[in-house]
């Protein structure tokens, strides 16, 4: 099962973004912007499948094995 990991290069954004979440201050919509190739996509993914995790999270990473990770996985979360 592949869970979806921040890059080296989103470590501060994603330590900034895993604050909101645990503080409950996360806005209803996020957008993300920056040059093609950074990863937004990928940052999207990986704090998506942290916040559908209902499993055991580290550092808001999503744990990969509880049924709300597996459907994401299977892409068939009809919210994402």
């Amino acid at each position: 099962m592949a869970v979806w990991q921040p890059l080296p290069w989103h470590t501060d954004l994603w330590q900034r973004f895993n604050t909101m979440v645990v503080t409950n201050k996360l806005a209803h919509a996020v957008v993300l912007t920056g040059q093609r190739g950074l990863g937004k996509g990928h940052f999207a993914r990986a704090l998506a499948q942290g916040l559908y995790c209902e499993g055991e999270k580290s550092r808001g990473i999503a744990c990969g094995q509880c049924s709300a990770c597996h459907q994401f996985e299977a892409e068939t979360i009809s919210d994402f």
